[in-house]
């Protein structure tokens, strides 16, 4: 049971790092993007604060850390063990 609960801990903390980088990546992209778009039509400045906005996204995107599951704790246990028996229905 610990090893197929470790393992179900393992594949949600990858996923939310999967996620965290998609939102790093999407905001760098779109700000770049945006930052051209506000350089040709608008102004150099406003091209400024739009890249620096996508930057500080980025940043506080990137800065979030992944969820810690602690499989020492009892509801983590109680989750899994609700988990497994649901699936055993099926």
């Amino acid at each position: 049971m610990r090893g197929t609960l470790s393992r179900r801990v393992d594949a949600l903390q990858g996923d939310a790092v999967a996620l965290r980088d998609r939102v790093v990546l999407w905001a760098l992209g779109s700000g770049s993007v945006l930052s051209l778009l506000a350089w040709h039509f608008v102004h150099p400045w406003a091209a400024l604060v739009v890249g620096l906005l996508a930057l500080a996204v980025a940043g506080i995107a990137y800065r979030i850390e992944k969820p810690r599951i602690d499989l020492d704790h009892p509801e983590a246990w109680r989750s899994a063990e609700g988990d497994s028996a649901e699936h055993a229905d099926r």
